[in-house]
């Protein structure tokens, strides 16, 4: 089949209100989609006080409007069956494209079904690790969603080796390509020169949600900080979580010594300057973070989760620990703050990884995501002949 992205209509189905701040990098990124396909349509998750229909250069928005985030799932339903006829009269080619196998993918899963349209599953969350399970009393509903959302999917875009290999080894059947497709980094914005001040300074960057364990980087620099009073932790982000760890910082007598920053739209700029980047979280399906912070050359202490398997040679160019082991962690910091000569071998190591992993070009990656939905099409007209 030689079907052309241009002559495919998709519809998205979203829960990131970010798409609604036209300034935002997320709105920037649905703008360029958009020109991959023949007309994009978003349905995006959100409560009451949005307007029934945002149109954008490009491409349109259609907020749920739901009562509450409980009947998100069954709004965007409504709004689907509303839209697809329309869609369907000026497209022989439609393709739903879900953010995720969960709330997201059980509308896709129905739309999929009700208008007899392609299904293309996005995952970005490693949501087989135990560690997802036990994140939320919601998330055992969402791993066997999931399983019924993949398995009728024309087409799996999941953006880590990590996530795929996951997938195969279970016991999901999944009939549908399974393809990788790392989240895009703009890696300009970080290759900057090193710019050290002197000061040891440890950042972290990440949504502080419970998934993403910042309460163990506080107390790991809490034991680094007893060792070494002229250290500074940098949070960089902001989440359902800052004011208790605020407290918790507060707790430890380090409120003088850490700096909640929120979120920033500069970041390379503190990672440049950074001694040493630390990540604690559980899971992630690719974790951007570190990536941004490999390409500004900062050595790192992270868990082994996302792309760390691809990106760190343990002990070469930085190091992996247990999540567990905050004892560890807090050495290996020590290490690092205490061997200017390492941190400079690690930092260069690092970052010829980090650009070796990202060296696809927007418009080769905006290529490969239209082509991700081509293949879906393909998948689902094959079966369904």
């Amino acid at each position: 089949m030689n079907t052309s992205p241009k002559e495919i209509a998709v519809v998205m189905v979203s829960m990131d209100r970010h798409i609604l701040k036209e300034d935002s990098t997320v709105s920037g990124r649905m703008k360029e989609y958009a020109r991959c396909f023949g007309e994009l349509h978003i349905i995006l998750f959100a409560t009451k006080g949005q307007e029934e229909k945002i149109a954008r250069d490009g491409y349109t928005i259609y907020p749920t409007n739901s009562l509450t985030k409980f009947h998100h799932i069954t709004s965007a339903r409504a709004v689907g069956e509303k839209l697809l006829p329309s869609i369907q009269s000026r497209f022989l080619n439609v393709v739903v494209s879900v953010s995720d196998p969960f709330e997201t993918g059980w509308v896709g899963k129905y739309l999929k079904r009700r208008f007899k349209v392609a299904l293309q599953v996005q995952v970005h969350t490693d949501f087989l690790s135990g560690y997802f399970m036990r994140g939320s009393v919601y998330n055992p509903v969402r791993i066997l969603a999931a399983r019924r959302v993949l398995q009728c999917a024309d087409g799996v875009r999941v953006v880590s080796e990590r996530i795929r290999r996951s997938l195969i080894e279970s016991n999901i059947h999944i009939s549908a390509p399974i393809d990788v497709l790392p989240i895009f980094v703009e890696e300009k914005e970080f290759l900057s020169p090193r710019q050290e001040t002197g000061e040891n300074t440890v950042v972290t960057l990440s949504r502080l949600e419970k998934e993403k364990n910042i309460e163990s980087a506080i107390r790991i620099f809490k034991k680094v900080h007893d060792a070494n009073r002229n250290t500074r932790l940098i949070v960089i982000g902001d989440g359902s979580e800052r004011k208790s760890l605020e407290q918790l910082a507060e707790f430890e007598g380090l409120t003088d010594s850490v700096t909640f920053a929120g979120w920033l739209k500069t970041p390379e700029k503190i990672l440049q300057k950074a001694t040493v980047f630390l990540h604690t979280s559980y899971y992630e399906g690719y974790g951007i973070a570190l990536i941004e912070a490999a390409l500004a050359g900062v050595p790192m202490v992270t868990t082994n989760v996302g792309v760390a398997e691809e990106l760190v040679d343990n002990g070469s160019n930085s190091f992996v620990i247990d999540v567990h082991n905050l004892d560890e962690f807090a050495e290996k910091i020590t290490f690092l703050l205490q061997d200017p000569r390492l941190r400079t071998m690690m930092s260069e190591r690092i970052r010829i990884r980090a650009k070796e992993l990202t060296k696809i070009t927007k418009s080769e990656y905006m290529a490969e995501y239209a082509e991700l939905h081509r293949k879906a099409l393909e998948h689902f007209l094959s079966t369904n002949s």
